[in-house]
């Protein structure tokens, strides 16, 4: 068996390529996706119609039961919108990710590899320079220093 985007032997069983890292299971990614993008779609007509039904209902009970003046309920009800509307933004905005991911799919595996092979030949390379560098000290060579001293002394 061979991968189907760099050609490379692959061992049965497995889920990615070991050389490119392709996913060898297409099926259960398209699956996956558009289980996704079912959900996405079922929140985004969810939200819409329980919350235009809070702002409604919620409008009312505002204005007979609580006796509040038109101005507040305005406020109240433009609020509602706003928040219902940038919620299904940013849902129908996944969605477009959701929906637009195997046609990015697509795109990569014809893309070129990340890796190209360097063209210049190994009789161009050429060494890196040594650098001079100064011995480093020893750690314990101030600890040696210090405690020279006290060895020195006569006990009492």
């Amino acid at each position: 068996m061979y991968c189907s985007a760099c050609g490379s032997p692959i061992t049965a069983g497995l889920k990615f390529c070991n050389r490119c890292g392709v996913s060898l299971n297409k099926d259960a990614d398209e699956a996956k996706g558009s289980s996704v993008a079912g959900g996405l779609l079922t929140a985004v007509v969810m939200v819409a119609l329980f919350g235009l039904g809070i702002m409604f209902s919620g409008a009312i009970a505002l204005r007979k039961g609580g006796d509040m003046n038109m101005d507040v309920v305005a406020l109240f009800m433009f609020f509602c919108f706003a928040t219902i509307a940038i919620t299904e933004v940013f849902l129908l905005r996944q969605l477009s990710r959701v929906l637009a991911a195997p046609n990015r799919k697509e795109l990569l595996e014809h893309a070129p590899p990340l890796f190209q092979p360097a063209q210049t030949s190994a009789r161009e390379l050429h060494p890196a320079p040594l650098r001079d560098l100064e011995p480093i000290p020893s750690v314990t060579e101030g600890t040696t220093r210090t405690l020279a001293h006290s060895l020195r002394e006569i006990p009492r």
